[in-house]
């Protein structure tokens, strides 16, 4: 995990929000010393962590019939990996499964609402609908896409990739960053394949935004910050 902790203080430096908090633990167990693992905060919504609005407390408060348009807190998972008890929905034009993960357990209209939110950025993202500035976060899209691209990261954008947007707000943001286990050269056949396709291997949503000059120059001031 000496990849992950490297890489979270790499998206601190960048003042990437809500950044996982992490620390090394020497682990016991019955006594029975089993090694030096990183112990890290995990992703959620919440005071000190994505501090969005609450939906899961709303649904505790029976608020439901309130403004729906946030927070919602999304990862997108390759479809194999999602839990039985998991609220997911996928796009129409890319494929690409999102689950929920607050709220976990969405009503009608909140997944109605979400599903459309989602697929309106990939229709603008996928082809050219509208300006990307309308919907997607700049500052949060390019440090996400940076980091992944600098530490060849084969799940990049494809699993244990987080989005949320929050109450009152058309903005899509990336992030927190989550899951390194793969990156920097553990997984070899990937790092190297990732070097022969540079920058080619990205998403259908990302090479758009790559290929935006707008996005490329915040991309650039952010390398040239890291």
């Amino acid at each position: 995990k000496m990849q992950s902790k490297l890489i979270y203080e790499m998206a601190d430096y960048l003042g990437m929000e809500y950044t996982p908090g992490c620390t090394w633990v020497d682990l016991y167990c019955n006594g029975k010393y089993q090694g030096l693992y990183l112990l890290t905060e995990a992703i959620t919504v919440g005071d000190g962590r994505v501090d969005i609005y609450d939906r899961e407390k709303a649904h505790e408060k029976n608020a439901e019939n309130e403004d729906i348009s946030g927070g919602y807190l999304l990862e997108r998972d390759v479809a194999e990996a999602l839990e039985a008890e998991e609220v997911s929905f996928s796009t129409d034009i890319c494929n690409y499964t999102f689950v929920m993960k607050n709220p976990g357990l969405p009503d009608e209209r909140e997944l109605d609402y979400i599903k459309s939110y989602i697929q309106d950025v990939e229709n603008m993202l996928v082809n050219g609908e509208e300006p990307f500035e309308k919907y997607l976060d700049f500052d949060s899209f390019a440090g996400q896409f940076l980091i992944d691209k600098l530490v060849l990261n084969p799940d990049a954008m494809r699993s244990s990739t987080f989005y949320y947007k929050d109450r009152g707000s058309d903005i899509l943001k990336a992030g927190p960053l989550w899951d390194y286990d793969r990156a920097m050269g553990v997984s070899l056949p990937d790092y190297q394949l990732r070097i022969g396709d540079y920058p080619d291997t990205m998403n259908d949503w990302y090479m758009p935004l790559y290929n935006n000059e707008e996005f490329y120059n915040v991309l650039i001031d952010k390398y040239q910050k890291l």
